[in-house]
């Protein structure tokens, strides 16, 4: 008597590797804009560094005002303003993403690409400098972090897409 074994390997992927390749494709674009939001969501979390004033609050001035001693700044239009405070901007600490400040840095990131090829990114030399850190300022890194934390949801995201081609 003979035994015979026989494995067929015939799945989907194999007669339509367009299957695979589109699946690859949500994947990878989904992280994309998963890790960019990662991003901006460490941004806007409270942070641990050292606060100061940032810019004057003003009102215009009176006599109520130049009677508490406040002090007054001519503005670009010619009008006297009182200076009645400030705002407070707290910075980020070494090793946390950036604080939000202007809203300029939040705003520059962007995801961009096609097919199995994304980048998130900043097009602002802030971006970089804050990232890797310099000589006066230690790194405050977002990016890398976020993409650290993107590879085991991706890597599951792909074992799934597989195994539903399978």
């Amino acid at each position: 008597m003979r035994a015979k074994v026989t494995l067929d390997f015939s799945s989907q992927l194999l007669r339509q590797p367009e299957l695979l390749r589109s699946a690859l494709e949500n994947a990878v674009r989904e992280t994309a804009f998963d890790v960019e939001r990662d991003i901006k969501e460490r941004m806007r979390e409270p942070k641990h560094g050292r606060t100061y004033a940032r810019g004057a609050i003003t009102r215009r001035a009176s006599k109520t005002t130049r009677g508490l001693g406040l002090r007054e700044r001519t503005s670009a239009k010619g009008n006297r303003l009182a200076i009645v405070g400030s705002k407070l901007h707290r910075a980020s600490k070494a090793g946390e993403a950036p604080a939000v400040d202007l809203g300029e840095l939040i705003n520059s990131i962007l995801t961009s690409g096609r097919g199995l090829k994304w980048s998130v990114g900043s097009p602002l030399e802030k971006a970089a400098l804050l990232e890797g850190g310099t000589v006066r300022i230690r790194a405050r890194p977002a990016f890398g972090p976020a993409a650290e934390r993107a590879q085991a949801p991706l890597q599951r995201t792909v074992d799934e897409a597989v195994g539903r081609l399978i």
